[in-house]
């Protein structure tokens, strides 16, 4: 009788296995057995199982009888996974994936502020400039607050998305999220300049004004 997967094991082997499709070390095409896998990853084959579902759900991988595991290629990876853009960013696509998420990031954020102006009311303007305040208070602080900072920072992006009224802008708020995160773990320390951004545009949206809000989120973006 197969044994529940240990939830301390389980994490591990999917970070493990996501990290190794993601950076290359396991290519696409490769074929590999569960058998094969429960030792690699000295886990049960439950465990095994669950992270290979696990990974198959985000479209990197693909079971086959007589054939195990197979690693799929990048046409078939949902990149819009927050774990699939995470492992790339710390693989040997890094520059790849910081780009793309850039380019998703102009796509929908400046508009996103834009109609977040046209709907604004007294809560939105109000929850904004506190989210931007509050990132203000961090400014200067070094690598030590990057993750506090990095929450405030999504938190107020969120907002934006949110405001937006646009229910599957609302639903790419864990992309942005994974390029802000990333982006704080990889500085010195907040740019003052950027965050007083952040509240110009918290003022903008809050006041209405649509077209000054779409060229500051821009901005925003293009800073970092």
């Amino acid at each position: 009788m197969s044994q529940p997967a240990r939830p301390g094991r389980f994490p591990r082997v999917l970070e493990e296995l996501g990290a190794s499709i993601c950076s290359g070390a396991l290519p696409p095409g490769q074929a590999i057995t569960l058998d094969q896998l429960e030792v690699q990853m000295r886990a049960s084959r439950t465990v095994v199982r669950e992270a290979v579902r696990s990974l198959a759900t985000m479209g990197l991988v693909e079971t086959r009888q007589r054939v195990g595991v197979r690693v799929l290629p990048l046409e078939f990876w949902n990149l819009f996974d927050s774990q699939v853009i995470r492992w790339r960013l710390a693989g040997q696509d890094r520059e790849q994936q910081v780009r793309m998420l850039r380019e998703i990031r102009l796509a929908i954020e400046p508009e996103a502020a834009r109609l977040a102006a046209r709907h604004t009311g007294p809560g939105l303007a109000r929850a904004l400039e506190q989210a931007a305040r509050h990132m203000l208070s961090m400014s200067g602080h070094g690598p030590d607050r990057a993750e506090t900072f990095a929450a405030a920072d999504d938190a107020f992006h969120r907002l934006v998305l949110q405001g937006s009224g646009n229910a599957m802008f609302v639903q790419l708020a864990d992309v942005v999220a994974a390029a802000l995160h990333d982006r704080a773990a990889h500085v010195q320390a907040a740019d003052d300049g950027a965050m007083h951004l952040h509240l110009k545009l918290a003022q903008q949206i809050g006041g209405g004004d649509q077209d000054a809000a779409w060229h500051t989120s821009r901005a925003i973006i293009l800073r970092g």
